[in-house]
């Protein structure tokens, strides 16, 4: 009850970027994926007993992180005893949002609903989760153009099948069959010659694409380019290691280091933690499912040093360490990594529950009734911040 937080974000609201894709071909659906932050705070949590605390949320960009402060783009400073790190990656609009408000965030979906909806031929590069759902998601909506010939859907990917090797091949089978079965005309196993200029479906211009090998020659009306995520870590050139040899950020993938714990990898640093897709854990994988687990293990693992009084103390000193061994803070494993879903449109889909996947229909009636239906917005409006969505079910 004497526990002040303070939500920073630079959007003005949640975006549910899970469910981006939906709105590519849903105006409704996308309408509702921007999500105030009024209600992440309830009165009740406002009232802080005795102490009068009141939680809030600050709209703005990290810029700088220190170890118990941090600045934020335009100079303001925002003390902290424990610090949540959970910058995520940047990928292009509409699949994660750059703008600041809804309105700026609604013209960038809107544009590219237009586009998609206007072109002859569409052309997706990279079959990962974004460019399968976003390529099933525009089959199944067209299914009637797609069936006369008046549409076309082509999906290119580097491998010999979708998704990485990282999923079982059965499932990546299982999606391959799923998608051909929704009209949409794969292209494996050749890497495009991909221009410079072509991003997420950014203008309806016609193109003739081909492979490095030169055997393969796409010409398309409109190109989305669904490869090229990006961690936001940045602000972390700031924060320097306390002990010599230890990396704060990994070099190549700029991820941040962390323990098993999710405390950033320097001991001084117990009170700092990254979860998501801003971590360097190798089976972390960058998806909303890690996310959200992590998240939860994180906040409680603040609720024990908390209780236990590890603010009070120097990170990284005698005292600090001890306080850290006694308090046995959750670890992230294997055995905590959710399972692999893909959303193949509204009715069909794939998963994976550790190493094995589950396909066919047994597939398509799971998926179908979490991600498929509203990729679990219904949950994130409701369940963290007391919103309510109508669908539109077609």
């Amino acid at each position: 009850d004497k526990v002040q937080i303070t939500l920073v974000d630079r959007l003005g609201q949640f975006y549910h970027s899970l469910g981006a894709l939906r709105g590519v071909i849903d105006q409704d659906f996308a309408s509702q994926i921007f999500i105030p932050y009024d209600r992440v705070f309830t009165p009740e949590s406002n009232q802080s007993g005795s102490s009068n605390i009141t939680h809030k949320f600050v709209q703005g960009s990290l810029s700088e992180v220190h170890p118990n402060h941090i600045i934020l783009e335009g100079g303001e400073k925002i003390n902290f005893d424990y610090l949540v790190l959970a910058t995520g990656s940047s990928y292009p609009a509409p699949a994660k949002m750059i703008s600041r408000s809804k309105d700026e965030g609604m013209a960038i979906i809107d544009g590219l609903r237009e586009r998609v909806s206007a072109a002859k031929h569409i052309l997706l590069i990279g079959g990962g989760p974004v460019g399968v759902e976003l390529a099933a998601e525009i089959a199944e909506h067209f299914a009637e153009a797609i069936k006369s010939g008046e549409k076309k859907i082509t999906l290119a990917h580097s491998r010999n099948l979708p998704l990485t090797d990282r999923i079982s091949q059965r499932m990546r089978q299982d999606i391959k069959e799923k998608l051909e079965l929704l009209g949409v005309d794969l292209v494996l196993g050749h890497r495009l010659e991909v221009p410079e200029e072509v991003g997420f479906g950014d203008v309806l211009e016609r193109r003739v694409i081909k492979s490095f090998d030169g055997s393969i020659s796409i010409d398309s009306d409109l190109q989305i380019k669904s490869t090229g995520i990006r961690v936001n870590t940045e602000f972390m050139a700031t924060l320097k290691p306390t002990k010599e040899g230890v990396l704060l950020v990994d070099p190549q993938s700029h991820c941040i280091n962390v323990n098993p714990r999710l405390q950033l990898a320097d001991p001084a640093y117990g009170h700092l933690f990254a979860p998501g897709d801003v971590n360097a854990l190798p089976d972390s994988e960058k998806n909303a499912g890690c996310a959200f687990h992590q998240g939860e293990l994180v906040g409680k693992s603040i609720e024990k040093l908390i209780k236990a009084g590890y603010h009070r103390h120097e990170p990284g000193s005698e005292k600090a360490l001890n306080i850290l061994e006694k308090a046995r803070l959750g670890e992230w494993s294997v055995g905590l990594r959710p399972d692999t879903m893909i959303a193949l449109g509204r009715k069909m889909g794939s998963l994976q529950a550790w190493k094995w996947a589950i396909t066919g229909a047994v597939s398509n009636f799971i998926v179908s009734r979490s991600m498929g239906r509203d990729y679990k917005l219904s949950r994130a409006a409701s369940t963290l911040l007391g919103y309510k969505v109508k669908l539109n079910q077609q």
